[in-house]
């Protein structure tokens, strides 16, 4: 890599994970991440330290969390309430599932047992220890992917219970169960606005061409702050205005 040197960092230069120790570090799950779909990169494990409710030290919890559950967990422990307003914004509820259900008893029923994925067109959906998941597209391929209809993307399925790393696929042995998971990740990707799917790669990641709206445009960013001090100074002035 010396005579590759004087590229780092240049427009030549991609620097990332090569593919091969990305996939290897993600041993034994099939795929790396931005395949939401199945576990690698996506599964990973989860130190709470927290002595006044967890009393088995350097016990392990097997009920299923999301990155989603930290947030609600952090605000039950601390004993705060969920914001319904910040800087005078309304806030759209969180979707998560506190786990301190789970801190003082490793045997406690699941209450977070239904979780939707999707990234890319790589969907997945999580229901009380089943998964099923369709790989829509591999990562690093980032341009000239000849990308097939969603329709035809080919679903699998397994039983997380007995196979964590997705190794058996049922989806043929268990077609009534894959049919189940596919209409629940539906309906929960309508209930999240993850619909209609997008598939683009490098053009979601540019608001302009995602056609997302976006307060960054060249080189000037607008900020909530600079929006108050405007607030203010119009409403100064109206005061100034309709002032007898």
């Amino acid at each position: 890599m010396l005579s590759k040197m004087d590229e780092f960092g240049s427009p030549e230069s991609y620097n990332h994970f090569a593919v091969g120790w990305a996939w290897a570090m993600d041993t034994p799950y099939q795929w790396t991440k931005q395949v939401a779909s199945h576990w690698g990169g996506t599964r990973n494990g989860t130190i709470v330290r927290y002595p006044k409710l967890i009393k088995d030290k350097g016990k392990t919890r097997d009920q299923f969390s999301h990155v989603i559950d930290v947030a609600p967990t952090v605000l039950e422990v601390a004993g705060i309430p969920e914001p319904s307003f910040v800087n005078g914004i309304m806030q759209s509820p969180y979707e998560g599932t506190s786990m301190v259900y789970s801190f003082g008893d490793a045997n406690a029923p699941e209450q977070h047992d239904v979780q939707y994925f999707e990234m890319f067109g790589n969907r997945g959906i999580y229901y009380k220890g089943w998964s099923a998941v369709t790989k829509h597209r591999t990562p690093w391929i980032m341009t000239g992917q000849k990308m097939v209809p969603f329709d035809e993307d080919i679903w699998e399925l397994y039983d997380g219970s007995k196979d964590w790393s997705q190794a058996d696929d049922l989806s043929k042995e268990m077609p009534d169960m894959l049919h189940k998971l596919q209409r629940l990740w539906l309906i929960e990707a309508v209930k999240y606005n993850a619909v209609p799917l997008d598939d683009r790669q490098t053009e979601r990641i540019d608001p302009i061409a995602a056609g997302r709206p976006s307060l960054i445009k060249g080189n000037t960013q607008l900020f909530l702050k600079e929006w108050e001090d405007f607030l203010k100074t119009v409403w100064s002035a109206l005061r100034i205005s309709l002032s007898p």
